[in-house]
């Protein structure tokens, strides 16, 4: 394709990384920059925010080819918070309405998480006739989880399915995800897209190590299961003290959750609370095997951070996650099956010298690599647009 023709595609994200909130949607800010390395994004995202008493907009281009334009509206008080809906929709007007009047009609619209950002590309295509494709992250569309799409109000399933039915089509990360959409929306035809691993960060390395070591990446809430993971480690433990356990991201009441659990007694455990992108890379780096207990996950970005760096895998049996996971160096165990999770940790243990952490790597990054996802997104938007490269 020339260069100078490439697509404009507006996104609008229910979900996005800002001031509020630097972590929510970051895996759609991946997205956004390995689509950026083909095709000219602009992000549009607002948000209610507790700390101001005016709306305010900031916009910035976050690198060649992806600027975003984030919306903040208040929304500390009672009254704020009544109004939340109507100053989101004219908040994300204004932002689109803008871009438009500054950059003409885009190519293309892409929602990322059908509620709330869908009714603003239904508008665009009923005003403009501009065409949008969908990316649903929301992992509600089961029976597992307890709060899903089924048990939501009439009004929440309305808006979704409305926005839902006018896509030309649906990207998903996982053909779990997939499945799962057409059960509870109208069927739309769909295409497989996986999450991005930023393989410049996530890659193998020399970091030394004094014992092997499991680690464990998630908010630690109720569905990622930690107090299964603690309890098959800590059996592990006791007959293994060559080996420790370190567990990143636990926050607020999950933190506290799990540190009451371990009730001061913190054998071979580290745990870490939130910390920065660029640091979860750097502590997986130090690991030689990833513990994922969760109960659902739609498509797991930390198991396909974790190949890319080169580590072991043990995970749960559910949703999105065999898809991903790689048979070489792979465990996967019925949810809440701890015995077998504590023999997938002892089989780990004992072949991880076998293994190759660089061909490990290197298969991953076949799947998960910007330059990889990319390129996928910008072939799927000239499909849907009819184009050729």
């Amino acid at each position: 394709m020339n260069p100078q023709k490439r697509l404009r595609v507006l996104w609008l994200c229910s979900w996005y990384p800002s001031e509020v909130d630097v972590f929510a949607g970051d895996f759609i800010q991946r997205h956004a920059e390995a689509a950026s390395i083909f095709c000219d994004i602009t992000v549009i995202h607002c948000i209610g925010n507790e700390k101001i008493a005016n709306a305010k907009k900031t916009q910035s281009a976050r690198k060649r080819g992806l600027v975003e334009r984030i919306g903040y509206y208040p929304r500390s008080g009672v009254l704020n918070r009544i109004l939340s809906p109507l100053r989101w929709m004219f908040l994300t007007k204004k932002l689109v309405d803008d871009f438009i009047k500054q950059e003409g009609l885009p190519d293309l619209v892409h929602v990322q998480v059908l509620f709330k950002s869908g009714l603003a590309a239904r508008y665009l295509r009923w005003r403009f006739g501009i065409p949008y494709v969908v990316t649903e992250h929301w992992g509600g569309y089961n029976d597992v989880v307890q709060d899903r799409f089924s048990t939501r109000p009439f009004w929440f399933r309305w808006v979704t399915q409305f926005a839902y039915n006018k896509a030309v089509i649906s990207f998903s990360v996982s053909a779990y995800q997939a499945k799962s959409l057409d059960n509870e929306l109208k069927p739309l035809s769909n295409l497989i897209i996986r999450n991005v691993v930023n393989t410049d960060l996530f890659k193998t390395g020399d970091c030394f190590v004094d014992k092997y070591t499991f680690i464990h990446i998630s908010d630690w809430s109720i569905n990622k299961n930690p107090e299964g993971i603690l309890r098959a480690f800590s059996r592990f433990h006791r007959n293994n003290n060559q080996v420790k356990l370190v567990m990143v991201g636990g926050k607020g009441s999950n933190a506290k959750r799990v540190e009451q659990f371990l009730g001061g007694s913190y054998n071979g455990v580290e745990l870490f609370g939130e910390v920065a992108y660029t640091e979860v890379a750097n502590i997986m780096r130090r690991a030689q095997c990833l513990l994922l207990f969760s109960k659902m996950e739609s498509a797991s970005c930390v198991v396909a951070e974790a190949l890319c760096v080169g580590l072991q895998v043990i995970a749960t049996d559910v949703g999105g996650v065999p898809e991903i996971i790689d048979p070489v160096c792979s465990y996967l165990v019925p949810d809440s099956d701890e015995d077998l999770f504590y023999l997938a940790m002892i089989d780990a243990f004992a072949k991880h010298v076998t293994l190759n952490r660089e061909s490990i790597s290197d298969r991953a990054k076949n799947i998960f690599s910007y330059a990889k996802v990319g390129k996928e997104f910008e072939e799927s938007y000239m499909g849907v647009l009819g184009k050729k490269i």
